[in-house]
């Protein structure tokens, strides 16, 4: 046994992405333009991609899906439009939260940075553009609020429970036990 010990001592196992990060890069001397530059030109190219039509049918959607309690128009002021817009344009951007703060609607490009009652999210993969008919299929929306029993409940209720019961083949050790049968 202290044999194979000493043996792993002396041979550690090679991690294949050191050598990656290991390795000199080969542009050392050339031209390299940060990623900053390239997110803020791939940002600008997103912004002439979107015309004025689709983009407030985008901003709707989001407008129409976020649920908040004594949410009305009045409540939607034009920095907050403006962040949604940023949502939409700013392709590295994954989550936009809103929220009321003090009794004022706002949006943030996260996940807000200071303590909520409630908040509607959204969510996106990097990278990826919206349209107005791929939109409700590649973005996740829900509204959580401060009662995280109700939240848990209802993501219970709404998500996992309609999936279960929508299944017919149970196998026999799931319909067999007593603690199931409650179901």
């Amino acid at each position: 046994m202290q044999r194979r010990k000493d043996k792993v001592k002396d041979n550690p196992a090679v991690d294949p992405h050191r050598e990656y990060l290991d390795a000199e890069s080969s542009d050392e001397g050339g031209d390299r333009r940060t990623e900053f530059q390239e997110d803020e030109e791939l940002t600008e190219s997103l912004k002439s991609l979107y015309d004025a039509e689709e983009l407030e049918k985008l901003v709707g959607y989001v407008k129409d899906m976020t649920i908040l309690f004594a949410l009305d128009d009045s409540h939607w002021t034009e920095e907050v439009l403006s962040e949604i817009r940023e949502f939409f344009y700013d392709s590295t951007v994954r989550v936009l939260s809103i929220y009321f703060d003090n009794y004022t609607l706002a949006a943030e490009l996260d996940f807000p940075s200071v303590p909520v009652h409630e908040l509607t999210y959204f969510i996106k993969e990097p990278y990826e553009v919206l349209t107005a008919e791929n939109f409700h299929q590649n973005v996740m929306f829900g509204t959580i609020n401060g009662d995280v029993e109700a939240s848990i409940l209802n993501a219970v209720g709404n998500l996992w429970a309609p999936t279960f019961f929508n299944v017919n083949t149970w196998p026999d050790s799931i319909l067999l036990n007593d603690d199931n049968n409650s179901l």
